[in-house]
């Protein structure tokens, strides 16, 4: 997937938020990557399709002391750093990762013709935090 995803789909002209989509965390050999978590809730009356931004990474079982703390600090640091304009440009660019550019996108569960299938509307409109404007 590094390969098809590239940092500056999560950057605007005047905001880079990412610098790499997936490489090692800085003096070990821990891989991380940007990803996104995904869950649905019922709020409102309505289903949400909840999108957060997170960095994985894949520490192994019996990493040193040193290695943890190395990679918990990584992490922490990439997330703490991404507030207001920074976290929304990754969450526009995962959202249009998974609608594209188009308003919204219609999606079925099965794609069957025959019987019942489910089927789902994505819009590209995000709930995100930024300066009031007075």
């Amino acid at each position: 997937m590094p390969e098809q995803v590239r940092p500056s789909i999560f950057n605007t002209p005047t905001t880079k938020p990412v610098d790499i989509v997936s490489g090692t965390v800085p003096n070990t050999d821990v891989v991380c990557s940007e990803a996104c978590g995904l869950r649905v809730a019922f709020r409102l009356e309505q289903l949400w399709l909840l999108v957060e931004p997170i960095v994985i990474t894949e520490l192994a079982a019996d990493a040193s002391a040193e290695t943890f703390e190395l990679t918990r600090e990584f992490v922490r640091e990439r997330r703490t750093r991404r507030h207001n304009c920074l976290a929304n440009a990754v969450l526009d660019g995962w959202i249009s990762l998974i609608v594209g550019r188009e308003p919204s996108v219609r999606l079925k569960a099965f794609g069957i013709a025959d019987g019942i299938d489910a089927e789902f509307e994505i819009l590209r409109t995000s709930a995100f935090s930024g300066i009031g404007k007075g």
